[in-house]
């Protein structure tokens, strides 16, 4: 049966000469025939250049590369490539998806739904040193209700995301009731509420979990996983 091989944040910092994080995302992605990478890899891309694009892929997260923020073809005017991938992956590596949509691996038959982006808890630290923050890491209000209506009209069995539905952030910090909720957590719990896939990834919070959740207001069931740092999993459908 087709696998895919998810794998969680790297945090890699090659600008620092800390290549441990891309020695392991690499070795994980090499000893599968396709990957997702769920976001969070580094801010400088060369060394993925050794991955298939056609075969590995990545989700941005909150921790990646916004600078390219101009799509070369238009100039930020509007084309094909970037009304499908966004303004900012146009100029970046293959190997990172869009904004949001829909991909299907190489040796799979349905596609999975995903979605980039997330908040930064590090914000000020990273705005204190003068590098490493952009405002693109969560999508502009436009952009997610753009989001929450393609997702409304695939209603996808399989979800990919950086991080995680709201309701479920609040089940997996389950000790911590005051925890605040991002736009993107927001958005994305009401594409659950709307419609519950069967599965639904996520890294972002450096933690292994999953738990099967059910929407307050009814529904179906979906099994959430959580990948902690450079966490494999393969997944088989």
């Amino acid at each position: 049966m087709p696998k895919l091989r998810l794998i969680g944040d790297a945090h890699g910092d090659e600008k620092q000469g800390i290549y441990g994080p891309w020695d392991e995302y690499i070795a994980h992605a090499q000893g599968a025939e396709q990957s997702l990478m769920v976001g969070d890899l580094d801010f400088v891309y060369s060394r993925i250049l050794v991955l298939d694009p056609e075969k590995h892929k990545v989700i941005a997260g909150n921790h990646d590369n916004y600078d390219k923020s101009s799509c070369a073809s238009c100039n930020g005017h509007g084309c094909a490539a970037c009304s499908h991938r966004g303004y900012v992956f146009c100029q970046q590596t293959p190997h990172f998806l869009g904004d949001y949509g829909l991909w299907t691996p190489p040796s799979f038959t349905e596609p999975l739904f995903y979605l980039r982006g997330g908040y930064s808890i590090d914000k000020h630290h990273r705005l204190a040193r003068g590098f490493g923050w952009w405002p693109e890491e969560e999508l502009t209000y436009q952009q997610a209700m753009r989001a929450l209506q393609f997702y409304a009209e695939h209603k996808p069995r399989i979800v990919v995301t950086h991080a995680a539905p709201k309701t479920v952030k609040h089940a997996l910090f389950t000790d911590n009731v005051e925890i605040q909720s991002s736009a993107t957590e927001e958005v994305l719990d009401q594409m659950w509420q709307l419609h519950q896939p069967d599965m639904w990834f996520f890294g972002h919070y450096h933690r292994t979990w999953e738990d099967m959740l059910t929407p307050e207001t009814g529904g179906g069931s979906t099994h959430f996983r959580c990948l902690d740092i450079l966490e494999a999993y393969d997944l088989t459908i």
